[in-house]
């Protein structure tokens, strides 16, 4: 559940999964990085996002860096749940359709 926030919300479905695919922990809120069930098994396989700007005082040379976020690493779980036919592939338009940051 999101926590309370000034910002509204929204839940959007994306599509449905088969029941198997899905196993519900206890203390399902923990923040391990074990996967619990399939579905959390593709979500770990994408690499979160790191750092995407070089901080201003550095002296790293500049180059033009590839921005990524949250939503981007949404989309990239989205496709490989796609890909592996665990979701249709309506849920890559309904991502698409959805509000943006």
């Amino acid at each position: 559940m999101p926590r309370t926030y000034n910002r509204s919300y929204s839940l959007i479905e994306l599509g449905r999964v088969e029941d198997h695919l899905v196993v519900d922990v206890p203390g399902s809120r923990s923040q391990d990085q074990t996967p619990h069930d399939y579905l959390e098994r593709v979500a770990l396989s994408i690499p979160a996002p790191g750092p995407s700007l070089v901080p201003s005082s550095s002296q790293a040379p500049r180059e033009r860096v590839q921005i990524q976020n949250c939503q981007t690493w949404l989309r990239e779980v989205v496709e490989s749940l796609v890909q592996k036919n665990v979701i249709g592939e309506e849920a890559l338009q309904t991502l698409e359709n959805a509000p943006k940051n």
